[in-house]
């Protein structure tokens, strides 16, 4: 199919994917801008609101004692803890984001300060997941079917192993009424392969560090092809390793925590 005219059907994401490899030259390494541009090349080749409260969010158990609960001998301690939570009524986003997240950066503050070990840290993590995956079940499934308008992509960049942010996102987004797409642990042709076809009413794509910079801004430049369409936004910790990310990938919002997802999505998708 021609693309060469910008006023065509391709025309648009065109101008759009090239304008971002573009804005990349003065920042990444020329190797990685020819990858940028070959990516636009190969996907053209081949052929992707209510008003929104503030969310409680305050932790409703003490953090510390939560944390010595995720990593204590008792496997059941720390899921206890929040069903008691759960039980008198606390929301779930309080839970995500009040206790789990809570717990989770002070774990990481305790291993910077070699307050635990790494076997303490695995046992906290997959804690949190089970956790998770409890929650998930109490998750009401939608009276009704899920229109296109609220439909989205959240997905991880290649090699990124930073997961549990991302999964508390679509998981709580779910319990918004959305159908969210998680994928999570994909490589890159894998990720745009799996997702080729489908309707997304916004895409996020979540990097947990400067490593991601490239692996996102790739993915960025794929879906302004294959899903011309559809804006997407940026999470995870390199937003704030990182400030100008949005600006180098071309992404067209960025996110550096609940609430700031929760509005860029609304927006994105209001846009639409």
């Amino acid at each position: 199919m021609p693309v060469m005219d910008d006023a065509g059907q391709w025309g648009g994401p065109l101008r759009k994917a090239r304008d971002g490899v573009r804005l990349r030259k003065n920042v990444l390494p020329d190797g990685a801008v020819q990858l940028l541009a070959d990516e636009v090349v190969s996907r053209l080749a081949s052929r992707l609101h209510p008003n929104v409260q503030r969310s409680e969010i305050a932790a409703r158990v003490p953090i510390d004692d939560f944390c010595r609960a995720l990593i204590a001998q008792d496997a059941e301690a720390a899921l206890a803890m929040i069903r008691r939570d759960r039980l008198v009524g606390v929301p779930l986003e309080a839970v995500y984001a009040g206790t789990l997240a809570a717990a989770a950066e002070r774990l990481g503050q305790w291993w910077n300060e070699d307050e635990v070990g790494f076997l303490e840290m695995s046992v906290a993590a997959g804690r949190i997941f089970e956790i998770m995956r409890h929650l998930r079940r109490t998750i009401p499934l939608p009276q009704h079917d899920v229109g296109p308008e609220r439909h989205a992509l959240f997905a991880t960049v290649p090699g990124d192993q930073h997961t549990m942010g991302v999964t508390m996102a679509a998981d709580l987004f779910r319990n918004r009424g959305w159908e969210i797409d998680l994928r999570v642990g994909f490589g890159h042709e894998e990720l745009i392969e799996a997702v080729a076809g489908r309707s997304y009413r916004v895409i996020g794509l979540s990097a947990g560090g400067m490593a991601g910079v490239l692996p996102l801004a790739r993915c960025v430049v794929a879906f302004r092809i294959t899903h011309p369409a559809v804006p997407v936004f940026v999470g995870g910790s390199v937003v704030t390793e990182m400030p100008e990310i949005g600006a180098l990938v071309g992404a067209d919002g960025v996110a550096r925590d609940w609430d700031e997802t929760v509005r860029v999505v609304t927006e994105l998708a209001d846009r639409g």
